[in-house]
Formats: C-alpha cells, structure tokens, sequence
C-alpha cells in the first residue's frame, strides 16, 4: 500500500502553453479529408509551432512563404502549407503560433581565425517578412513568438559561435522592426524573440578539435586563447572532463554581451527528446545547461521546449515494446519536470506522424496512439494545476508504490491523480488517501490501456479507454487501483473534503496560483549517472555520461549519442521533418573513446 503524505504545492503550475504541438507544412496538410482539425481538437493542442524543425532550413523561404510547391537546395520539390493558409487555420481553431525562421543560408564564406562564419542576411526581406506577418498580410493568428532558426547544430549546419552572431544579429533586427509597429500594432510588443541554447552536436561539436589536450585545464587554456574566452572551473565537471554542452552557451551568449543585445531576447529554446525512463537525469540536462547560462545572464527569461516527447530514435529503445503506454508515462515524467524547472511554453513533437512516439500515426486522422490519449487527458485536466510533492526527500515528486507510481497536481478545486503501473504483470496498488481527504463525493476516473493480445508498448496498438466508477474502486479512504503493464489510471476529484492539513496546502494555492514552495534549485554540477539500456538488455552509455565517468585517457572528452540515433535521424527526415530529437545527431568522437568503456565494462 501506497500512504500518501500531505503534499506540498511546488511553485510549479501547468498552464494551456504548455499543450502545444509542432505542424509539418511538407508533410501535413489542412484539408477536411486529413482530419488535422479534428486532431488539434481532440488532443486539446493550444498553440502550433510552424514551419516545424528541420523543414524549415531546408525549404521556407521568408521572400515567397506562401509558395506551395517548394525546393531545397538539392533541387527537391515537395507540396507546403502556405503561411497564409496556416494562419488562416490557426485562427479559426483559436491556436497562437510559433513561427520559426530559417538561417542555414544567412552566412557569409568569409571566416575568422577559428573558421568560424560571419552574418551576411538581407535585412530588408527580414524586417519586411516581420512586418507582413505582424501587421496581417498573411493573417489575423496571434504570434507567440518569433523563433531564430530550427537546431543550428544540424539542420542549421553552424557552429555555436556563428549562430551567436546570426541569432543576435537577427534580434536586433526584429526587436527594432516590432518597436518600430507598435503605435500601429500594438500586439508587436507582446510578441517573444526566442534563441536556441547550446549543444555539443554535429556541426557545432568541438571536442574533436581539442582532443591533442590531455588535461580539462589545457582545454581551458586554449579556448581562452582561440575564442577570448574566460571559462574557469565551472566547465570542468566532477569526473575533470570538459563540459561541452556549457562551452557552447556560452560561446552563443558572447554574442550578447551588451545590454542592447539581451534586450532583444525575450526566450531561449531548446528540445527535449527524453531517455528519461533509463537514465531520469537525461530529462534535466538541458534545462539545468539553460539554467547555469541563460537564466544566469538574463533576469527572467522565458524558456521554450518547442520539440518535445519520449526520444523516437534512440537505441535505448525498442519500437514495439517500449513506445505507447510508456511513452506515455514518460510524457508525464518529462512534462512534469518541464514544469517544475520553470518552462513557459512547450510544443510537443509529432501529432501526425509514422515515427514510434507519435500522437496520431499515419497521414490523416483516424485515432490517437495511447500516447496522445494521454497528451489528451494531460491537456484536459492540467492547466491551472500545481505540483504536488509526495516525497521532499527526492527530486521526484511522486509516491512511488511497489506497483505503480502516483503523481498528484491541484487547483481551481479540483485534484487531478495520474497512477502509472510499473509493473511487469497485472497488480493492485491499493493508495491511502486519508491524509488528503475525509470523504471524497465525486470523482472521474479513466484507465487508458490497450486492446486485449496487443503490446502496451507499441503504439501501433489499439488505445483503450475505460471509465470507472468511483465506489467501485474508492472505500474507506482507499483508492484500489488495479492496472495490467503499463496501464496508467487518471483520477479527477471534484468533489470532496479535505483533510484540516490539505486544506491548508489547497489554500496556499487558491490564494495564489504561484504556490509558495519553490521549486529546488538545480545542482551546480550535474553529471549523468551510468544506467542499462532496459531496451536491448545491454550496457550502454548516455548523451552525456561520460562527462561523469571520465577522468583520465581523454579528459576533455564529452559523448553524445549512440551512432544509431544518427541513423535514425536520417529515417526521421525521408519520412516528413526530421524535427530533432535532441542529440540525435551525436559526436562521432564516441568510436573514440570505445576502448576506455571497455575498461568499465561499457564497450
């Protein structure tokens, strides 16, 4: 049995900008036939990030973004969702939008000392694409925000330096287009300007490039001496190695140095593609790299997750048995830490797609995975919720039963259980409630799981939903909840009395949405644990353990990803958007290091 505790209400609440999603303009399409309204309804989305990822450096053009047939530079054609008609769609359906733009090609061949490129973008198409969409020639959506290119470090094939350049070039250069319409538009100055934090992938890694060094400090030293900068300690991590990942925020932020600079800059975005369920830490890395950067140099800037779900293309994963309700449960885990680390507005990847994580597979609409069930009754039930944590002894917030997991959120008088099996087989997790409510009246109650004799790992399987009603599985101040594998239970509880202590908890929050428990502070150094693959029964290695694990041999060495998520990448962007699953496109240094994992017994 599972005794709850009187939660506390974390400084931590859900709202609608959280529940947005990413439309594919090459892929998607906006006809009646396809169903794509119906899905943005029945997914309860709020927002669309639009062109989508990788799509967008590969074929919008901000001088033609109503072209409907569209090339890239490999001479392909391929149809498009008109701007227009994307913010045609956006606006009947009530969605803002996140408009990213394109940079891959807004560089000059000239290089400085480092072979780094310097911006060379025509200003007048940028300021009169700004203006045009602002000012509705292309439609009467509400923008969000003004996105400055989709994963520099691959589709946007730059370095960190130069996307610093580009991107505060670009700020600037829209910042003062919006200053200068807002007498005539004043929703101009509530529109964000958000920037792409740092990654150590592809075609901005650097650790190959000073792999001669053999100690973190000469690394130091000669970074100092190639890029000006003043790094000291604070990127050389626990285990001596270099912290690639803060070395390239860092070398973004140069670019925004002066005041004028981050004045420009409202939000900074990066992707999160989870492994979270092997490796829990995996789910933080990049928001607690934006945190130890951005949130140190900006007061107050907003954070954006515009891709965001379980990793699609991970090695760590099998497609058939890893996917569907455990993707689901791992879309809450990493919601719920998005929310708990301070995110603003997130957009989740993909709606419509064939890849393993998606919300809805195919073409066209004909019913959502277990996993966009699941985004669904997340949509529905958790805007205006705060966090509760069960356990203030972990990070986690949740109670964790032998069977299950139960995570607890409230607000507007409502509490809202999601009770996630861990399980390998059918059990009951029976769940003391008493410390919380002395009586509960009514209550909704819904077990998403899956069609009899199929997987509730695959998301090709048929998702089920099944109420229950409450005095079937409510007695005594017990909840029972009996769950086959993977079976996640959702319970809404609208009304009830609560205990004289919860009552409190619930009145800290009535009283103010903002709670008045904040959320802990991140770790000032957080390596990645070492964990099993639980996908192929073997030892491997995460995007950023060998941070933690090295300290000798190469020690300036930081990994990324298996070669395998590279591959998959590739598969991802011959069947729509590639989008990115963050890292997916990994250093190939890792063959490197093949022989010191072997000494670990990771090899």
């Amino acid at each position: 049995m599972v005794s709850l505790a009187v939660p506390q209400a974390l400084d931590a609440t859900f709202t609608e900008a959280h529940f947005g999603g990413n439309i594919l303009a090459s892929r998607d399409e906006l006809s009646e036939e396809t169903g794509f309204a119906d899905l943005v309804e029945d997914l309860g989305v709020t927002s669309l990030r639009y062109p989508g990822g990788s799509l967008t450096e590969n074929y919008f053009d901000i001088t033609d973004p109503d072209a409907e047939i569209v090339v890239n530079e490999g001479g392909q054609e391929c149809s498009f969702i008109a701007l227009s008609d994307f913010m045609a769609f956006a606006a009947s359906e009530g969605l803002s939008v996140v408009i990213v733009l394109p940079t891959r090609d807004f560089l000059s061949e000239e290089t400085d000392a480092n072979g780094d490129r310097y911006v060379d973008l025509d200003e007048e198409a940028l300021r009169g694409f700004v203006n045009d969409v602002v000012s509705g020639v292309y439609g009467d959506a509400t923008i969000d925000a003004f996105e400055i290119g989709n994963e520099y470090w691959g589709s946007g094939e730059m370095s960190s330096v130069e996307y610093g350049r580009l991107a505060a070039e670009m700020t600037r250069i829209i910042d003062d287009e919006l200053a200068q319409m807002a007498d005539a538009h004043p929703e101009a100055e509530e529109i964000d300007l958000i920037v792409q934090s740092g990654y150590n992938y592809n075609y901005a890694s650097l650790t190959d490039d000073y792999a001669e060094y053999p100690t973190a400090e000469e690394v130091v030293a000669a970074l100092h001496e190639d890029y000006g900068t003043s790094f000291g300690d604070e990127i050389i991590g626990s285990s001596g190695s270099v912290n690639w990942t803060l070395v390239a925020n860092e070398l973004i932020l140069q670019s925004f140095e002066t005041e004028e600079a981050k004045e420009a800059v409202d939000g900074v975005v990066t992707h999160l593609y989870s492994k979270g369920s092997v490796n829990p830490a995996n789910r933080t890395f990049q928001l607690d790299m934006v945190d130890q950067t951005w949130g140190e140099e900006f007061e107050d800037i907003d954070i954006y997750v515009t891709e965001w779900n379980q990793a699609g293309n991970s090695g760590h994963y099998d497609r058939e048995e890893d996917y569907g309700l455990y993707q689901s449960h791992e879309m809450l885990n990493t919601l719920e830490e998005m929310v708990y680390m301070g995110v603003d507005q997130a957009q989740v990847w993909p709606l419509l797609q064939n890849t393993a994580n998606a919300l809805c597979e195919g073409f066209t609409y004909d019913e959502l995975t277990a996993p966009g069930e699941m985004f669904s009754m997340m949509a529905e039930s958790l805007p205006g919720k705060a966090i509760l944590d069960f356990d203030e002894t972990s990070r986690e917030t949740e109670a964790e039963g032998e069977n299950a997991d139960v995570h607890g959120f409230y607000g507007d008088g409502e509490v809202v259980f999601f009770i996630a099996s861990i399980a390998d087989e059918t059990a009951v997790e029976e769940i003391d409630l008493s410390s919380m409510f002395t009586s509960i009246s009514s209550a909704t109650i819904t077990v998403l799981g899956v069609a009899e004799e199929q997987s509730p790992g695959d998301n090709s399987s048929d998702a089920v939903l099944t109420e229950i009603p409450l005095e079937e599985v409510f007695q005594d101040g017990v909840l029972v909840a009996e769950l086959k594998p993977g079976e996640i239970m959702h319970v809404v509880v609208d009304a009830f009395e609560p205990t004289e202590d919860f009552d409190e908890v619930m009145q800290e929050v009535d009283a103010d949405p903002q709670n008045v428990v904040p959320a802990p502070e991140p770790a000032a150094d957080l390596p990645e644990p070492m964990v099993a693959d639980a996908a192929d029964d073997r030892n491997t290695i995460t995007a950023d353990d060998v941070d933690a694990l090295m300290g000798a041999g190469s020690a300036v060495t930081q990994a990324a990803d298996d070669d395998a998520d590279q591959d998959d990448d590739r598969d991802r962007d011959e069947d729509g958007d590639g989008g990115g699953d963050g890292g997916g496109m990994g250093d190939m240094g890792f063959v490197l290091l093949l022989p010191l994992l072997a000494l670990f017994g990771l090899g």
